[in-house]
């Protein structure tokens, strides 16, 4: 299988990639089966692109997510 690297941006600014973190792959495992992120019971994420996930503040997510 190979992975593919998904960079993330909290409110423009680099956070992390799919390749450094394991909450980050976590993210790359449920764009990958489900289309989309679930976080705090919302849908915070509905993409099919797998190469940039963009997070805006009211999102709130911050940086929890790392």
């Amino acid at each position: 299988m190979i992975q593919r690297k998904i960079n993330i941006y909290l409110n423009g600014a680099y956070i992390c990639s799919t390749m450094q973190y394991k909450t980050c792959k976590a993210a790359l495992n449920a764009i990958r089966n489900r289309g989309f992120i679930e976080y705090a019971g919302a849908n915070w994420l509905k993409t099919r692109v797998l190469d940039k996930i963009v997070i805006k503040d009211s999102d709130k997510l911050k940086a929890r997510f790392i």
